[in-house]
């Protein structure tokens, strides 16, 4: 799948409400635009998901959380994985002390092309749609490793909403380490 495509697949919507569905839809609305979901709660943080294969080794989850009460949405959370050893075993590679190697030493771009490009093409699109530059911070704090890469993206709409755009690798499985990304959107 082309980038183009990963990027599409993710976002549907030139809006701020991505993939279509606004904060203050109902839960009928997203089914009727998402269909069935995979998992769903609801009651104690309700909330629905749906979970999507897409790319070569990439995939997409969407968390649509809402109040009980009214079935409407308060919160949408994307994640968006790509698995970098993927692309490094796709080329021949087997040590994976090497790959481990390679991570640690903050090397492994090569092998994370598909996401790089997926995460840049999703900050140039809000940054292009709030008409400004997010704020950026980009620290090694939450995990407290460098070569994790933690940068969090931030706009504010209108004093009413919150999005964030949020991309870190992920190492917590050792053998199975995963470039994340999540966007955000909340009410303030």
């Amino acid at each position: 799948m082309a980038d183009n495509e990963l990027f599409n697949e993710i976002i549907k919507t030139n809006d701020i409400f991505f993939r279509g569905i606004k904060i203050g839809d109902t839960i009928n609305d997203v089914r009727q635009k998402e269909g069935t979901p995979t998992e769903e709660n609801l009651y104690n943080n309700p909330f629905l998901s749906y979970f999507y294969e897409v790319g070569e080794m990439e995939e997409i989850t969407v968390y649509y959380n809402f109040i009980e009460s009214t079935s409407k949405v308060t919160q949408i959370s994307l994640y968006f994985i790509s698995y970098p050893d993927f692309y490094w075993k796709k080329e021949g590679s087997e040590n994976y002390q090497e790959f481990s190697d390679m991570l640690v030493n903050n090397k492994i771009q090569k092998y994370s092309k598909v996401f790089l490009h997926t995460l840049d093409k999703i900050v140039a699109h809000f940054t292009a749609l709030f008409n400004e530059a997010p704020s950026l911070e980009k620290n090694s704090d939450p995990f407290n490793q460098p070569y994790q890469n933690y940068k969090s993206y931030s706009w504010t709409y209108k004093n009413e909403y919150r999005l964030s755009v949020i991309s870190y690798i992920d190492d917590s499985i050792d053998m199975n380490v995963k470039n994340t990304l999540i966007i955000y959107l909340k009410t303030l």
